[in-house]
């Protein structure tokens, strides 16, 4: 572990790898250790907010979904929408970009770009992710959240599943990201 911590480019390390190293560094040393300082400098490589209140994630559907992570996290630590601003602007930035039909779409190519593009229609994954984080952050008004939960239910197959949509993301910016949205139900096996 001392090993690739030493050797690795802080920059090309995992998210979870990243927290990972950094519990190892409080249990091994405590919390006041060198290499959890080194550590937390460079946390912002990973997740940071932009000027627009999102967040940016360098992995999968950057906008929606980081911004879901980071508020959840923000949550835990006990940020809500009351008490940060940070929260806040993220909130405003999600119900900013929620579409007529309540539902978010962000374009796999806002992954690229690092900036947020618009997709033609909603994505259910984008609208689950949005609606996920209104809600970790205690956002004061339900309607966006009804609306996008309306969305949802609305585009839910008669089987329980639902169906594909546009590419949701790229991976660190190198290959597509589709996350299968589908019910599985259990199979009964019988003895002969």
């Amino acid at each position: 572990m001392r090993y690739e911590e030493r050797n690795t480019n802080f920059n090309c390390l995992a998210p979870v790898n990243k927290a990972f190293h950094m519990v190892v560094a409080v249990f091994e040393d405590g919390l006041l250790s060198k290499r959890l300082r080194e550590h937390r400098k460079h946390i912002d490589i990973y997740l940071w907010i932009g000027r627009d209140g999102s967040w940016y994630g360098a992995w999968a559907i950057c906008y929606t979904y980081a911004t879901f992570f980071a508020l959840q996290s923000l949550e835990n630590v006990g940020s809500q929408y009351g008490n940060s601003n940070s929260l806040r602007r993220a909130c405003h930035f999600l119900f900013g970009k929620q579409m007529d039909d309540g539902g978010s779409g962000v374009h796999y190519t806002s992954c690229l770009e690092k900036r947020y593009i618009h997709h033609d229609t909603s994505q259910v994954v984008n609208t689950a992710w949005a609606a996920l984080a209104l809600m970790h952050a205690g956002y004061l008004d339900p309607t966006p959240v009804q609306r996008g939960l309306q969305l949802i239910c609305g585009r839910q197959q008669s089987n329980g599943e639902w169906l594909q949509e546009a590419v949701e993301g790229v991976f660190n910016r190198t290959w597509c990201v589709e996350h299968a949205c589908i019910v599985t139900r259990p199979t009964a096996y019988h003895d002969n």
